[in-house]
C-alpha cells in the first residue's frame, strides 16, 4: 500500500485539502474530476502548476476537497496545498510557495 501524503492551501476565503498518493495522474476535486470543476485551461493549468513544475503530473493520484471562495480562488488553493504535499514525499523539491502573491 502507497504512503498518501496530505496539506491543505488558502487561498483569499477558499481553503482546499488534498490527499496525494502514487498513481497515475487521476485528480478528483469534491468527488468529480478536475476537468468538471475547473472548466477552463487556465484553471486546470493553475492546479497541475506544481505537478508540472517537479514533472510528477503522472506520478500521483490527487483527492482534493474544496470550499468556500470562488472557483479561481479553489483552484488557487488546490495549487497551494498540492506543492507542500510534493514538498513532505520529496523534501529534495525546493520548499513551496506559501502566497499567491499580490
Amino acid at each position: 500500500m502507497s504512503e498518501t501524503y496530505t496539506a491543505t492551501g488558502r487561498r483569499k476565503t477558499a481553503v482546499s485539502r488534498v490527499w496525494i498518493t502514487a498513481g497515475t495522474g487521476e485528480i478528483s476535486v469534491n468527488g468529480d474530476a478536475f476537468e468538471d470543476v475547473f472548466t477552463t485551461l487556465t484553471l486546470q493549468g493553475q492546479v497541475l502548476e506544481p505537478l508540472q513544475v517537479t514533472n510528477l503530473k503522472n506520478k500521483f493520484d490527487v483527492r482534493a476537497v474544496t470550499k468556500s471562495g470562488g472557483i479561481p480562488g479553489q483552484a488557487d488553493a488546490a495549487k497551494l496545498a498540492i506543492a507542500p504535499a510534493l514538498n513532505i514525499h520529496e523534501p529534495e523539491l525546493p520548499p513551496p510557495h506559501t502566497s499567491a502573491g499580490p
